[in-house]
């Protein structure tokens, strides 16, 4: 049985959508970062599609347990958590788009760090790992494309994790908007 061509493309276009739903969610990784540096020395990683399972820290074996949907799929650096008690850590990288950025902080700290508190808000949400629960703070502001820098966690109760999200992507678009909707979002980011 052959199917009309108006069904054949009707079912290719729904099959697309549907694909196109379930990759936006599980990956999101569309920021490009560059120059990671850390000024302990310590290795940091730039990682892509952030998702249960993932290694969290590059000098520890736990692993992340839960994420929110919100951060699945980002774009993220796993860092040093031996890098939890320096007072004059600086890290730094460079992001080729306008992001968020998410800091995700041992639960148990009360995160008083002021470059933390003046430009992040913990919003909901938690990240379980192997090791503790982290609590999720988003930038109060994009940051624009170029330099991101974050500093020292200096509480021996482990080190953060960053997450990004570019500010205008294509990714944002969902499978179950209209056509007309989506139209309107590729042609508002291009």
């Amino acid at each position: 049985m052959c199917l009309k061509p108006a069904k054949f493309v009707a079912f290719i276009f729904l099959t697309l959508i549907f694909v196109s739903g379930i990759l936006a969610k599980d990956f999101r990784s569309d920021i490009k970062v560059a120059d990671l540096k850390a000024s302990s020395g310590l290795t940091y990683e730039i990682a892509e599609n952030f998702q249960v399972g993932d290694k969290e820290y590059t000098d520890r074996d736990y692993t992340f347990t839960s994420i929110p949907d919100y951060l699945l799929g980002l774009t993220w650096i796993r860092t040093a958590n031996d890098d939890k008690k320096s007072v004059t850590l600086e890290v730094s990288f460079k992001i080729d788009k306008d992001a968020y950025v998410y800091i995700l902080w041992v639960a148990r700290d009360p995160a008083q760090q002021d470059w933390l508190q003046n430009n992040y808000t913990k919003i909901d949400g938690e990240v379980g790992s192997t090791d503790e629960p982290l609590s999720v703070y988003k930038s109060n502001q994009p940051f624009s494309a170029g330099e991101v820098k974050t500093y020292q966690s200096n509480t021996g109760a482990g080190h953060y994790v960053i997450v990004l999200e570019a500010t205008e992507s294509l990714a944002s678009v969902k499978a179950s908007d209209k056509l007309t909707t989506t139209w309107g979002k590729i042609k508002a980011n291009h």
